[in-house]
């Protein structure tokens, strides 16, 4: 059971997409480390993380980073991504 957990590294792991379910038990969740992974999408994948205060994104694939409607995010690292404006 992870409901518990606070920090969460995923960083280098070839991750491609992510969605609404991807961390949807993870409610407790502060500080997620995403960086240089393949990511070209992450539709709704942080809906479900009300305390989510650190998001690092960053060496993505990232084109966009639409419906992000996360006030509570202290700090966003989504640098050196392919983001259009």
């Amino acid at each position: 059971n992870l409901r518990s957990l606070e920090y969460l590294n995923l960083s280098g792991n070839l991750l491609r997409r992510l969605d609404e379910t991807s961390f949807m038990d993870l409610r407790q969740l502060k500080d997620l480390n995403l960086q240089r992974n393949i990511m070209f999408e992450i539709d709704g994948a942080f809906g479900n993380n009300p305390n989510l205060q650190r998001l690092n994104l960053a060496f993505n694939y990232l084109p966009c980073l639409t419906d992000f409607d996360m006030t509570q995010l202290v700090v966003l690292n989504a640098s050196h991504n392919i983001i259009e404006w």
